[in-house]
């Protein structure tokens, strides 16, 4: 294995950590959330969709690992090689996937416990 592979190997292992932080978080937050998760909110600030506290603190998380997978996959594919670090688009957003998808979860899970 050439040192190209080993860092893209550590690069992928880094995004699914970072896409596990939801799932970890969700534990800790399960009780002092409300029953209905809000996961909408309209033009005025008032939430007009709701999750279940279940689906949306397992199955979002679980969904979003998935996904990630399904791009790892399709990434590697692409470039057997992967070096997630470089100028190739597609294999650099490996990395921002579970940045903005972990942004998007706390913010609704922030907006639910109206910190």
């Amino acid at each position: 294995m050439n040192p190209n592979q080993q860092f893209s190997i550590f690069s992928v292992q880094i995004s699914f950590a970072v896409s596990l932080l939801p799932l970890i978080s969700g534990i800790f937050s399960y009780s002092y959330l409300p029953d209905r998760i809000a996961i909408h909110i309209n033009e005025l600030g008032q939430a007009n969709n709701y999750l279940s506290k279940l689906a949306f603190l397992i199955g979002l998380p679980v969904a979003g690992l998935l996904f990630q997978l399904y791009r790892v996959l399709r990434c590697k594919k692409k470039d057997p090689a992967m070096n997630v670090f470089g100028w190739n688009r597609t294999s650099s957003s490996i990395l921002l996937f579970p940045v903005f998808f972990d942004i998007a979860y706390f913010s609704v899970v922030l907006y639910n416990l109206n910190v």
